[in-house]
């Protein structure tokens, strides 16, 4: 029986260790072919060696994400060996592990250009290979994503400035980590 990514080829970036190994794995469970994406290419090469042993196919791929021709070349490759890109696990992040008052500016400026600029740069390095993607008819998807949704109306940017508005007032003041959707009942359908 054919897994539900047969045919699929997925991009983990951080794809060397922790959580990106065992994405790569069920990735691969599922049938995609895994490009493995690291900074160290021993580290990807044993997560695509663990991938292949299984019966799953993958490539190791040395590539610093928040360095655009460095992305570039990776998507590149990706498509040139495995045939195309179509799932994009944006991973790769870096975390200083001790108080944040305690970061130097240089550092700070690393994490952001890992954890915040890679994900553009890889999400734009992928882009063009799934361009073709996008809905061809967009009034009508639009019609169609108000037909699901409880509230009959597509949302407007003064919907975001009354929950902020809310939130950043007293009353709220009980309120903290939240995720409150503002989509007109598009979840709960």
């Amino acid at each position: 029986m054919a897994g539900t990514l047969e045919g699929k080829v997925a991009v983990v970036t951080g794809g060397g260790g922790g959580l990106g190994t065992a994405i790569c794995a069920r990735l691969s469970s599922e049938g995609a072919a895994v490009a493995v994406i690291e900074q160290e290419h021993e580290k990807a090469k044993q997560v695509a060696d663990s991938v292949a042993a299984g019966g799953g196919r993958s490539i190791a791929v040395e590539a610093d994400v928040s360095d655009k021709s460095s992305v570039d070349a990776m998507a590149g490759r990706v498509v040139d060996e495995l045939g195309g890109l179509d799932i994009l696990i944006n991973n790769a992040a870096i975390y200083p592990r001790r108080a944040w008052t305690e970061i130097e500016e240089e550092e700070w400026d690393r994490v952001m250009a890992v954890n915040l600029k890679g994900y553009f740069l890889c999400a734009r390095a992928a882009f063009p290979t799934d361009a073709e993607k996008i809905h061809p008819d967009q009034e009508g998807y639009n019609r169609w994503v108000i037909e699901q949704q409880s509230v009959k109306r597509r949302g407007t940017p003064e919907d975001i400035g009354n929950l902020v508005t809310f939130l950043a007032s007293d009353q709220a003041s009980f309120i903290t980590g939240q995720t409150i959707g503002i989509d007109g009942g598009w979840m709960m359908h």
